[in-house]
């Protein structure tokens, strides 16, 4: 009941509820927000639980890749080095850029000594960084034999290098190191050489050498390196006698000529030789008899001329490579008493293809076939001369399975190209090589396949054919057509010459 004061007006409304029925409702309101509060924070944590979860789950998803076995994985890895065998510490490229995608592979990579066996470096360019770089990398080889590849800047191609290479062996060690190199390449002087490769050290898994040496660096790299079997070098003194009855492959790169007698001594001397390039020739005196002396192991012989011929019988011949081109009255006696079947043959042709043709048929077991188009400066017959390369014809050396031409520009008449694959459907490879020095560099970059033609090979590649036109320098080769992600290229290492 409300009742009013008459003083002030002031209002005062009652009610029936007593002081315990207001309390007791006040208490049922603070148990229903506890009740609430609670819930909601159990809610709430609920929530919280399932986001950590689902984080959690987002955080570890494992990418198809990482669950390949661990040795898959390492073959992908080893696989991703560069094919000539040569890394350079860089972390754009394998094998420092495995390490940068995440942790597992970082890891994988680290565990791989494989991966780390190879280094390419230059002695001017070991600064204190990479030094370190370089004594890390060699510690992750594991004990597996490693592959080094070892520049002097500023060399010339006589060999004169202004850097001290005492640098680089207070990195690498020699007497550590040495004895588990598999394969050293040395671009330097014969003097470097000794500098980095000290007398009378032991090379035990020494398989590959390729460097400057004269005849005591020589001598002593035979005697210390029992089981070397690759050996690339700018020449064998004509006076030096040395014996290996391991070495297979022999490469000279300068150009010397050896007395007949001399050159057949040197074959002598290495019994299980299967692979010669030299630089040089054979001569014997004018009117001296020639008595052809037999080696059965020699399987590859590239050579710049073609008169060394007249002193072999080479029965189990497959692979002939000259720079010169093709003689009959050489080449059909050598072949005639050799009975070998050559099926990779390399050789000069300038503006003569009939000539050439008919050499060509001299050869009926031919599989791989490198012809180097050479004009001597006058485009014009070598123009005509394209235009009679003619390799469409099906009697024309009959198994032939892969072609590369090598020529110094772009002059090719594509129509006919495009015309020989589709002929013979056998072959398996085309490669067009343009040799680029100067300013024609800068032509060959910005030059273009026509639209026909491109479409044309285009779908013989699709159809299995590998066809490809490459660029080659002293040091680099890169890709043309197709349009290759390798821009200039990786280095040649045509170095010791």
């Amino acid at each position: 009941m409300a009742t009013t004061c008459d003083k002030c007006g002031h209002r005062t409304d009652t009610t029936g509820h007593s002081t315990a029925d207001q309390r007791t409702a006040l208490a049922q309101i603070d148990a229903e927000i506890l009740r609430f509060r609670t819930y909601a924070e159990g809610h709430v944590a609920g929530l919280k639980e399932q986001r950590r979860a689902i984080s959690a789950r987002l955080e570890t998803v494992v990418y198809p890749v990482l669950t390949l076995p661990n040795e898959i994985t390492i073959r992908i890895f080893t696989e991703c080095l560069p094919h000539h065998g040569r890394v350079r510490p860089s972390p754009h490229s394998p094998p420092l850029l495995l390490t940068q995608i995440c942790r597992h592979w970082r890891n994988t990579a680290l565990s791989i000594g494989e991966l780390w066996t190879s280094f390419d470096t230059a002695t001017d360019m070991l600064g204190p960084g990479r030094s370190d770089l370089l004594r890390w990398w060699l510690s992750l080889t594991k004990g597996y034999p490693l592959s080094w590849t070892i520049h002097a800047m500023g060399m010339t191609p006589m060999g004169n290098v202004g850097t001290s290479a005492s640098h680089i062996t207070d990195i690498i060690q020699p007497t550590t190191y040495l004895p588990k190199l598999r394969c050293l390449e040395v671009n330097a002087s014969e003097n470097r050489f000794r500098d980095l490769v000290p007398l009378r050290t032991p090379l035990p898994l020494l398989r590959c050498l390729a460097a400057t040496l004269g005849s005591e660096n020589l001598r002593d790299i035979l005697q210390c390196a029992p089981d070397l079997r690759h050996l690339t070098t700018r020449s064998l003194s004509p006076d030096l006698y040395l014996a290996s009855k391991s070495l297979v492959s022999l490469e000279l790169t300068g150009y010397v000529n050896y007395p007949a007698d001399v050159f057949l001594a040197i074959l002598n001397n290495y019994p299980l030789l299967s692979h010669l390039k030299c630089g040089g020739r054979v001569t014997h005196a004018r009117g001296a008899a020639v008595t052809p002396a037999t080696f059965p192991s020699l399987r590859s012989l590239q050579f710049s001329g073609l008169g060394v011929l007249e002193f072999l019988t080479l029965p189990n011949l497959t692979h002939l490579e000259f720079s010169q081109p093709l003689r009959l009255d050489i080449i059909q006696p050598f072949l005639s008493r050799s009975g070998c079947v050559i099926k990779h043959l390399c050789c000069v042709i300038r503006s003569e293809w009939g000539a050439f043709k008919a050499s060509l048929e001299i050869f009926p077991w031919v599989e791989t076939l490198e012809i180097v188009l050479d004009d001597e400066g006058r485009t014009h017959l070598f123009g005509l001369a394209l235009h009679c390369l003619d390799l469409s014809e099906m009697s024309l050396v009959p198994l032939l399975r892969n072609v590369v031409i090598n020529h110094a520009t772009l002059y090719f008449d594509f129509s006919r190209i495009v015309d020989v694959l589709k002929r013979r459907r056998e072959l398996r490879s085309f490669h067009l090589i343009v040799h680029v020095q100067g300013l024609h560099r800068d032509y060959v970059l910005y030059w273009r396949l026509g639209c026909t033609a491109a479409a044309d090979l285009a779908h013989l590649r699709s159809c299995g054919v590998d066809f490809s036109i490459r660029g080659r320098t002293d040091y680099r080769e890169f890709g043309i057509w197709p349009p290759s992600p390798e821009g200039m290229g990786f280095p040649s290492y045509s170095w010791i010459r």
